[in-house]
């Protein structure tokens, strides 16, 4: 009996090594970094060195746990468990490209909102010379306001590229809200 339970012992040691991918949540890796201060916050291009560092994890677990284990005369199939842990990790990258998809398009919306603005001041009729002269003194404040909003939109279009190295796929208006940004203003 001794000489059967031994085997069973190895298998279960196999998997003792693994307590990390046990208690990984996906959500919860996600609301630790949504919930970080303000200053701590992570730009893009962290969340994006972060989803290859997933990526990489999982395929070092992939190699670490076999596809079946041979247990005395029984042969234990492994390929459940290593998909499970292997998805908690697809899950993070997942969402964490998520993450970066929602910051580009939250940051496209409010310099798309700000555009709009400046073109609805700008094309506003006048109703007396006051007006008038505090259109043109807005325009003439214009060059400089449009020339940090051209920097601002640049790093946008960066987000964006790290979205299209993972083949980020964009609903058809997003796509069209990418591009009228691109070329704002």
């Amino acid at each position: 009996m001794n000489r059967a339970i031994k085997p069973l012992e190895e298998y279960v040691k196999t998997f003792e090594n693994f307590q990390a991918e046990n208690e990984l949540s996906a959500d919860a890796w996600i609301q630790k970094i949504e919930d970080m201060p303000e200053n701590e916050r992570w730009t893009p291009e962290k969340i994006k060195e972060d989803i290859y560092e997933h990526k990489r994890l999982e395929q070092i677990l992939l190699a670490r746990i076999p596809e079946s284990i041979t247990v005395s005369m029984f042969k234990i199939n492994c390929n459940d468990i290593r998909n499970m842990y292997a998805q908690k990790y697809r899950d993070i990258v997942e969402k964490e490209i998520h993450m970066i998809a929602g910051l580009a398009k939250s940051r496209n919306t409010q310099l798309t909102e700000e555009f709009r603005e400046i073109t609805k001041r700008v094309t506003e009729p006048p109703e007396n010379i006051d007006q008038l002269d505090q259109i043109k003194n807005f325009i003439n404040e214009c060059g400089v306001k449009i020339k940090k909003k051209q920097n601002e939109i640049y790093e946008c279009m960066e987000i964006y590229k790290i979205l299209d190295e993972f083949n980020f796929q964009f609903t058809n208006t997003e796509q069209n809200a990418k591009w009228d940004l691109f070329g704002a203003p």
